[in-house]
């Protein structure tokens, strides 16, 4: 969560802070699906438990290392407002 609330401004930090929680609790719904669906057809239950940790891990390693560093950088953005003509 602080990691996620650091890349917005200050302006929006309070809100990404709340969300991105929810976020996490609403993947619990794809995994619980593939987990469901792996299970009796293809893999034992520990197997498909740690095909999907592993593939859970990996996709968090790849979003960390894709993540673009925040240090040092302003965070005080500005909201553009639209104007419809």
């Amino acid at each position: 969560m602080t990691i996620a609330a650091e890349q917005f401004g200050t302006n929006i930090r309070a809100t990404v802070a709340t969300t991105v929680p929810n976020f996490a609790r609403g993947t619990l719904v794809p995994v619980t699906f593939m987990y469901t669906e792996l299970t009796p057809s293809v893999f034992t239950p520990p197997t498909t438990a740690a095909i999907l940790a592993v593939f859970c891990y990996l996709v968090a390693l790849y979003c960390i290392m894709t993540l673009e560093e925040s240090f040092d950088k302003d965070m005080d953005f500005l909201e553009m407002k639209l104007v419809s003509p």
